[in-house]
């Protein structure tokens, strides 16, 4: 046991040095028109490797769609469950949100349990979410964010 409670506080610490917020060149001199929302709800569990995965709402052109979300994450230790909400920029249609999206611009850790991310897939539609968790989970780096329509 007194192992895992020095391992853990190095992970906690990895994961909030891995969270530090970051604005790269690119992501402010982009152009960004509104498109729309999001609400998401994710659950996690991981131990080294961990997936993430849920479900949610995309308001676009006021209409709601459903979509889908999966993240498969590196450095991962115990389970969560996520709510995040959010502001969509740059669809020219509602299948442009679909992909596979990467850090864009800011991302860190805003308290115990509250988190921003700046994502953007390959057909320049950026989300910018903010989320509150529940639960125990430490994280150093989440890669491969998939959303799709449901």
């Amino acid at each position: 046991m007194k192992f895992f409670k020095p391992l853990f506080g190095l992970l906690a610490l990895a994961a909030v040095s891995a969270t530090v917020v970051t604005l790269p060149a690119n992501a402010d001199n982009k152009r960004k028109w509104l498109s729309g929302t999001v609400v998401l709800e994710t659950k996690s569990i991981g131990f080294i490797v961990g997936a993430q995965w849920g479900r949610g709402n995309l308001r676009y052109k006021g209409r709601a769609y459903r979509i889908r979300v999966r993240v498969f994450e590196a450095g991962v230790i115990g389970a969560q469950v996520t709510t995040f909400t959010g502001k969509v920029w740059n669809m020219r249609s509602l299948r442009d949100i679909e992909g596979t999206y990467a850090a864009a611009g800011a991302a860190g850790a805003l308290g115990a349990g509250a988190s921003i991310a700046v994502l953007e897939n390959s057909k320049g539609v950026i989300i910018e979410l903010r989320g509150t968790s529940a639960g125990l989970a430490a994280k150093i780096a989440a890669k491969g964010f998939d959303i799709r329509l449901r």
